[in-house]
């Protein structure tokens, strides 16, 4: 569809816990396309991203300084102008204890909207709940203060 578009460069970031990404700057002098596109993804603070800008015609014309601008613009407009969608990954939890111990912990998650994903009241009690990974540490320090206050 387009012949005389000579240049595919890219860059992409992807990852949870474990983040990767990658700069292919496609014949283009080396860090002068993908390491602007790849700063342009971090600037907006993505992952699971994915930026291609296709090159048709200047790269000598614009000689190297405005060759990476022209690479970090177009990026920018192409990411300014995006939906962006916020994924919030969790990680489930299981508690067993005792009845009155599930009840308990049922109240406080309630207290500080943690999504309950499933219960069984018996002897033992269970208790399955989920919790944002990146504020995994906060929610156990409320719960925990919550426990301390009630026993």
């Amino acid at each position: 569809m387009h012949p005389k578009a000579r240049h595919w460069c890219y860059a992409w970031k992807t990852g949870i816990s474990n983040i990767q990404s990658k700069a292919f700057d496609d014949g283009e002098p080396a860090g002068s396309a993908g390491k602007p596109i790849l700063n342009q993804i971090e600037s907006f603070r993505l992952t699971q991203c994915l930026v291609i800008v296709v090159r048709y015609f200047g790269g000598t014309l614009l000689g190297l300084p405005g060759l990476v601008k022209a690479y970090k613009e177009s990026s920018w407009n192409c990411l300014d102008q995006s939906e962006k969608l916020e994924i919030l990954i969790r990680n489930r939890f299981y508690y067993s204890s005792s009845f009155e111990k599930i009840q308990s912990i049922l109240s406080i998650l309630k207290s500080i909207d943690v999504p309950v994903c499933s219960f069984e009241f018996g002897e033992p009690s269970y208790i399955a709940f989920e919790i944002p990974i990146k504020d995994e540490s906060l929610w156990f320090s409320k719960i925990n203060s919550k426990l301390e206050k009630k026993h």
